[in-house]
C-alpha cells in the first residue's frame, strides 16, 4: 500500500510536464501492530525498529535545457550548508532526501551550465517537485587554465585538489606555467588580470582584493561605504588556511606561488570556501612545494 502525492498541473514544456506526472512519490505504509506481535511470535524475538520517514522528505528536483527543454544528466546538486550533493540521473532528476528538515541553500553546476543557486523547503506543505531550468554557460576568456593536472607542481595533495577544480573550471585561475613568465610582478599586479577582479588601495597604501561586483551592488563597493576605498573585501586563503582580509603586499609573492583560483560569485565558489562571507569574493592561493 502507498500514498501518492497528486501535484497540479503547472504551465510548463511537455517534457517537465512529463517529469511533474511521474514524480509523484511514493511512501510504503509500515507494518500494523497485529504483523508486528506476529513476527514477534514467529522468530520469538522483537522485530527490528523500523523508523518512519516523511514523504516530503523525499522531494524530487529536475534539471532541464532551457533551449530544448531535454533532462540534463550529471547536474550536481550540492547543499552549501552541510556539502553534501548527489547527482541527477538519466531521467534529470534527483531526490533532495539529503537536504536537511526545513530546507536549504543548494547549488546546481555542470560544466557547460550557468550555475544556479536556490532555496528549496522541505517540509510538509513543500511536497510538488523542484524544477531548475539550467541556461548555457558563457565561456570567459579571463578564465586562465594552460597547464594541466599533470603538471610537476601539482605533484603534492593539495596541489592535486587545485588542479582538479582549475580542470573544471568553475572559477578564475592563474595557473603554475602562466605564474612562472609572469613571477616578476607583484601580487596586486598578477591579480589584475583575473576577471572580476578589482585591487583597491585604501587611504593608508594598503592593497585589498575586491569583487568587481560586490554585496554593496554594481560598484562592488560594502554597505554604507563613502569611498572606492572602503570597497567589499575580499576573503583570502593560503591553501586552506583562512587569512581574512588581508594587505595583498603581506602574502606570498608570484615568486613563492604554484596557483592562484580566484571566485567573484558565491555561487560558483567551492564548498570548502563558503562557509565565510564570501560575497566579496574568494582569492585561494598555493605556494610551490618545497
Amino acid at each position: 500500500m502507498s500514498t501518492v502525492i497528486h501535484l497540479p498541473e503547472p504551465a510548463m514544456r511537455p517534457c517537465w510536464l512529463r517529469f511533474l506526472a511521474l514524480s509523484a512519490v511514493a511512501v510504503p505504509v509500515l507494518a500494523t501492530a497485529p504483523d508486528a506481535a506476529r513476527a514477534q511470535d514467529a522468530g520469538g524475538k522483537r522485530p527490528a525498529k523500523t523508523v518512519s520517514v516523511p514523504g516530503y522528505r523525499f522531494r524530487v528536483l529536475g534539471a532541464f535545457d532551457e533551449e530544448t527543454g531535454a533532462p540534463i544528466e550529471g547536474v550536481e546538486v550540492r547543499d552549501l550548508i552541510s556539502g553534501n550533493s548527489a547527482l541527477t540521473t538519466s531521467t534529470g532528476t534527483v531526490s533532495l532526501v539529503f537536504v536537511p528538515d526545513g530546507g536549504s541553500m543548494i547549488r546546481l553546476r555542470k560544466i557547460g551550465y550557468a550555475t544556479q543557486t536556490m532555496f528549496v523547503s522541505i517540509d510538509s506543505m513543500s511536497r510538488s517537485p523542484v524544477t531548475a531550468v539550467m541556461s548555457h554557460a558563457v565561456q570567459l576568456p579571463t578564465v586562465v587554465s594552460t597547464a594541466k593536472a599533470t603538471d610537476p607542481a601539482y605533484s603534492t595533495p593539495n596541489l592535486v585538489g587545485f588542479a582538479e577544480r582549475a580542470k573544471e573550471g568553475f572559477g578564475r585561475y592563474l595557473m603554475n606555467e602562466t605564474i612562472r613568465k609572469q613571477d616578476y610582478k607583484s601580487l596586486a599586479d598578477m591579480l589584475r588580470q583575473l576577471g572580476g577582479m578589482t585591487i583597491v588601495t585604501d587611504q593608508h597604501g594598503l592593497e585589498y582584493a575586491s569583487a568587481a561586483s560586490g554585496v554593496g551592488g554594481a560598484s562592488g563597493l560594502a554597505f554604507g561605504a563613502a569611498s572606492p576605498s572602503d570597497r567589499c573585501r575580499a576573503t583570502v586563503y593560503l591553501g586552506s588556511m583562512n587569512l581574512g582580509q588581508p594587505d595583498l603586499r603581506s602574502l606570498p609573492q608570484p615568486t613563492e606561488l604554484a596557483g592562484i583560483e580566484w571566485y567573484p560569485h558565491i555561487d560558483e565558489t567551492p564548498v570548502e570556501y563558503t562557509m565565510t562571507n564570501s560575497g566579496c569574493g574568494v582569492l585561494v592561493l598555493w605556494q610551490r612545494a618545497r
